[in-house]
C-alpha cells in the first residue's frame, strides 16, 4: 500500500512539473526600454528547457529565450508580448524588473503599471539601468550555478547585505510612489565596463577615493561578471531626479537602520563604524524655519592601515552626511523618510496635505551631530 501510494505520489508531481514546463513560461527578468522613434519595448528572459535554445533568433546557448515585443506604450507592448510568446507567461517567480532610465524619464506612470501586472511577485527586485535594459538582460548570465533565478536571488542578497545598493523590492516601491512620507530608491545596476567596450559603447570607468563611491557599470572591476550591481535611482515621487552612489547608498541605509555597519575610506586607512546609539534622524519646525537634523553615537573599528583619531573620524563622517543631505535635497528626494517625522506636526492631514512638505524639504537647514564613542584596536 505504502508503495502504491509513493507511485501514485510521483505522478502526481511529475505531472504538475510537466504543466508548469509545457503550458507555461516562467519569466524569470522582465525589462522596459524606450526606443529612438519613442515606443516602448517589453522584454522578457525565461528558461527555454532545452540545451543551446530552440534555434529561433530569441534563444541562446544558455538555455534562455529573450521575447520581445514594442508598441507605443507599455499596457499594449506587454499585451503584444503575451499574444506572441509561444506559451502563457508567468510572473510568479520574475526575480528583477529592469527599467531603463530613459523610459522612467519620460513614463513617470510606469512603476505604478508594473505593480498592477497580473500575478507579478511582489518581492521582485525594482531596477534601473543608464543604458538599454535589453542589453543587460542579454548579458545576465549564473556565473555561479546554473539557475538564473537563484544566482539573481544570492547575487541581490550579497550586495544587500554590503548595503550598495537599497532595499527595492515592487511592494516597497508601490507603497512610496505616492506615500508623501517617504521617496524610493531604485538598486542601480549596469553592463562591466569590459562588456561595453565589447559591445561598441563607450568604456567611461570613473575615479574616486573611496572604492564603492561609484555606479554600476563604471566600476573598474574584475569580478567577473557581466552585469554590475552598486549605487542607487533616486525617485522625487513617481520622477527618476538622480543617481546616488554605493557608498551614498550605503550611507542611506546606515541612517536609516537597515544596515549595522559603514565602511568608509581615507588614503592612509579604512575604518568601520557601527552605531551605539542612534542614528536618530528628526524635524525641527520653527515658524518658517526647518532643520532636518542626524543624530548618532558611533564605534569606530580601524580594519586598514593607519589609525583615525575620533575627532577626525567625527569632522569626516559629519561632512558626508550633511553632503548627502544636501545632495538628496537637490534631487527633491527624501529617501530617509523626513516626511514621515514631519507629518507629526501637523494636526490634521488637511494641514499636512497644504504644507507644500517637498518644497519645504527642499529648502530646509541640515544639521548633523556625529560622537565617536570608542575606537578599538
Amino acid at each position: 500500500m505504502k508503495i502504491l501510494c509513493c507511485l501514485l505520489l510521483c505522478l502526481l508531481l511529475g505531472g504538475c512539473a510537466s504543466y508548469g514546463t509545457e503550458e507555461q513560461m516562467m519569466v524569470v527578468l522582465l525589462g522596459v526600454d524606450q526606443e529612438s522613434d519613442g515606443n516602448i519595448r517589453v522584454i522578457a528572459k525565461v528558461p527555454s528547457f532545452s540545451s543551446g535554445g530552440d534555434g529561433n533568433s530569441a534563444s541562446s546557448s544558455d538555455g534562455y529565450l529573450t521575447l520581445t515585443a514594442s508598441t507605443p506604450d507599455f499596457s499594449s507592448a506587454l499585451t503584444l508580448l503575451h499574444a506572441t510568446a509561444p506559451r502563457a507567461l508567468n510572473y510568479s517567480q520574475t526575480r528583477q524588473l529592469l527599467l531603463s532610465s530613459d523610459v522612467l524619464l519620460h513614463h513617470t506612470d510606469l512603476l505604478y503599471q508594473l505593480s498592477h501586472v497580473d500575478g507579478m511577485r511582489s518581492q521582485t527586485a525594482v531596477s534601473v539601468c543608464e543604458g538599454k535594459a535589453e542589453d543587460v538582460i542579454s548579458a545576465e548570465k549564473a556565473v555561479v550555478g546554473t539557475r538564473l533565478s537563484r544566482y539573481i536571488d544570492s547575487t541581490l542578497e550579497t550586495a544587500l547585505q554590503e548595503g550598495y545598493i537599497p532595499d527595492s523590492t515592487l511592494i516597497r516601491v508601490h507603497t512610496q510612489l505616492d506615500n508623501g512620507y517617504q521617496d524610493a530608491l531604485l538598486a542601480l545596476t549596469g553592463l562591466s565596463a569590459g562588456d561595453q567596450q565589447q559591445s561598441g559603447k563607450e568604456n567611461s570607468v570613473q575615479a574616486f577615493t573611496q572604492s564603492t563611491d561609484g555606479l554600476a557599470g563604471k566600476l573598474p572591476s574584475t569580478s567577473g561578471k557581466s552585469v554590475q550591481w552598486m549605487g542607487a535611482a533616486a525617485m522625487d515621487g513617481r520622477q527618476l531626479s538622480g543617481f546616488l552612489s554605493g557608498f551614498e547608498t550605503s550611507l542611506c541605509r546606515f541612517l536609516m537602520q537597515e544596515t549595522r555597519e559603514l565602511t568608509f575610506e581615507t588614503q592612509e586607512a579604512t575604518a568601520v563604524f557601527t552605531p551605539r546609539y542612534g542614528p536618530h534622524l528628526s524635524v525641527k519646525q520653527t515658524g518658517s524655519q526647518t532643520t532636518l537634523s542626524v543624530r548618532a553615537d558611533l564605534n569606530m573599528l580601524p580594519k586598514y592601515g593607519a589609525q583615525i583619531s575620533p575627532s577626525t573620524a567625527d569632522a569626516l563622517i559629519t561632512d558626508e552626511i550633511l553632503r548627502l543631505l544636501s545632495t538628496l535635497q537637490s534631487m527633491q528626494c527624501d529617501a530617509l523618510g523626513f516626511g514621515s517625522r514631519a507629518v507629526r506636526n501637523y494636526l490634521t492631514l488637511d494641514d499636512w496635505e497644504n504644507s507644500r512638505w517637498k518644497e519645504t524639504y527642499a529648502t530646509a537647514q541640515v544639521a548633523a551631530d556625529i560622537r565617536i564613542i570608542r575606537m578599538d584596536e
